[in-house]
Parts: C-alpha cells; sequence; structure tokens
C-alpha cells in the first residue's frame, strides 16, 4: 500500500483504524444478534422447562 503525501513531500501514515472499520462492525453486529438470539430462547421457554436449559 503506498503512503499519501502531503503538500510539501512529508509523508502521512495512513491510520489502521480505517481499516478496521468493517471488521469492527462484522464482529459488533454478529455479537448483538447472538446476545438476541439468546434473549428470545429464555424468553421463549417456558418457566418449567428452565433448569433444564443450560444442560443441554
Amino acid at each position: 500500500m503506498t503512503v499519501p503525501e502531503a503538500p510539501g513531500g512529508a509523508a502521512t501514515p495512513v491510520l489502521a483504524e480505517g481499516r478496521w472499520l468493517w471488521r469492527r462492525l462484522y464482529v459488533f453486529a454478529t455479537s448483538g444478534g447472538a446476545w438476541l438470539l439468546l434473549d428470545r430462547l429464555i424468553a421463549a421457554t417456558p418457566p418449567e422447562a428452565a433448569p433444564r436449559l443450560p444442560r443441554r
């Protein structure tokens, strides 16, 4: 990857944060989706079946 040059010939470094944006968004969205599915599973479980849920 090339480093862009600023006026005057000085090279400016490219920050890594911009390249990591989509990876971070993917991880956050996947984590949020997993927590949402877990919340829905717990809410849909009848109370009498709740003690058996963690054993599966």
